[in-house]
């Protein structure tokens, strides 16, 4: 995730800077705004959880008026912004957590750049000075072709589903049209929506302005997650949302694992985003998310609070040897289990030959496949796309899943779990390698 830049400048007089002035001074009412497309049906009035946030805090008029100034001058690419009403003065500090809180609301403004300048008089903050990625006749071009891939995507939202059923379709239908890559637009709902191509931000932002234009309320959240090759902490962005009136975290861009679609970070609370997120701190109140009624899991038979052979087998069986399962409780215990049982889950998944397994996580979602003897003369060991050899294609998209960079599942899986020991590692990597360089054969 980038990090946001700021320039200030102190002026020296308080009447040459209040010379620039774009707006009135009396407040802008924006408690909820009215957001759609330039020709297109769908309109939501919609209340930004942000703007809320900042009328609960001391000198909220001032934070207000601040915030719709900023909202109102970069809907229209305005040079310059006034955000002091001349009566209520606000800090240094202040414009800035108010910026950070309009960015997080206004997510389809994709065109706002990640640097701005500060003009001060001795006594407040009197305008801001934005800088913008588009203008001209290339952001009018660039508006009007997002809107037109908005509305085709909100095609497929009718007005009989449930909020939840909204927000499923437009979470999944993202994650098959975004590619996680670096771009130039990679950084905004232009680069996902558009051109097919985002990293966190984009994806969260994306889905926010869809879920925003179908009335449901979300905010963008901040912070880190895990790499879980090394640990360490990385900048990322995901959503808060609203779903019959209580609040979840949605991570989009974890969930999307190229071929496997994951529901494992689908409207989660607090606490389990917390096991590999970290939320970055803020002057004022983030939506509190303890409610389990929206996860994806829940009321499913894959959500497997206890676990059988003949539970997951059947699972299997109903699933056509692959199945999506939720684990609340030690996934490390529950992968060993499998392993251990994994003999007796075959059989009562209905399979009498030979076959092999294996397994995909992430976070508490556990994917779990068995491949019969038959399935597997589909492919050599080692010849992941089943081309009848081993390239560096192969070995590349082995170790692209062993980076967890892109997830194999399927046949593609089990050729790459070259040793058959239900997961890829290096070592698979490696021995699908000396393959391709003639030094130990496969096969």
């Amino acid at each position: 995730m980038k990090q946001k830049t700021i320039k200030q400048i102190m002026s020296i007089m308080l009447a040459m800077v209040m010379l620039i002035t774009l707006f009135p001074t009396s407040p802008i009412p924006a408690s909820a705004a009215v957001i759609g497309g330039r020709n297109t049906q769908t309109v939501s009035t919609v209340h930004y959880y942000g703007r809320d946030a900042l009328s609960a805090l001391t000198n909220s008029t001032a934070l207000l008026y601040a915030y719709d100034q900023l909202a109102a001058g970069v809907e229209i690419s305005a040079d310059s912004i006034t955000v002091y009403n001349g009566t209520n003065a606000i800090t240094q500090a202040e414009i800035k957590m108010v910026m950070d809180v309009y960015r997080r609301d206004y997510a389809h403004h994709f065109w706002l750049g990640d640097s701005y300048q500060i003009y001060s008089s001795a006594t407040s903050v009197v305008r801001i000075k934005p800088t913008y990625t588009m203008t001209g006749t290339d952001l009018e071009t660039a508006k009007t072709i997002f809107e037109q891939k908005v509305t085709n995507i909100l095609s497929g939202i009718t007005n009989s589903m449930s909020e939840y059923e909204k927000e499923l379709y437009l979470h999944d239908k993202l994650a098959g049209m975004i590619t996680y890559v670096e771009s130039t637009h990679a950084h905004n709902a232009y680069g996902a929506l558009v051109e097919g191509k985002a990293v966190c931000e984009g994806y969260a932002e994306a889905l926010q302005y869809l879920l925003q234009r179908v009335g449901i309320q979300s905010f963008l959240a901040s912070g880190a997650s895990i790499d879980p090759r090394t640990g360490t902490p990385v900048g990322h962005e995901w959503n808060y949302i609203r779903i019959d009136g209580k609040y979840y975290h949605v991570d989009l861009t974890w969930n999307d694992q190229g071929e496997n679609l994951f529901h494992a970070y689908f409207n989660q609370t607090d606490a389990v985003i917390q096991e590999d997120h970290m939320v970055s701190t803020t002057e004022y109140a983030l939506p509190v998310c303890n409610s389990t009624t929206a996860q994806y899991f829940t009321g499913k038979d894959e959500y497997l609070d206890h676990y059988t052979v003949d539970m997951v087998g059947q699972l299997l069986k109903e699933n056509d040897r692959k199945v999506h399962v939720y684990i609340p409780g030690t996934v490390n215990d529950f992968i060993s289990w499998y392993q251990t049982n994994i003999r007796d889950i075959g059989t009562e998944a209905g399979i009498t030959g030979g076959f092999s397994y294996g397994y995909t996580t992430l976070g508490r979602e556990v994917i779990l496949y068995i491949l019969t003897n038959e399935d597997d003369k589909i492919h050599l060991k080692g010849d992941v796309n089943g081309d009848g050899k081993i390239t560096i294609v192969d070995v590349n998209r082995a170790n692209l899943h062993f980076k967890n960079k892109s997830i194999l599942s399927g046949d593609e899986f089990l050729c790459a779990d070259v040793n058959g020991d239900g997961k890829i590692t290096i070592v698979d990597v490696n021995r699908m390698n000396l393959h391709f360089k003639n030094k130990n054969k496969l096969w």
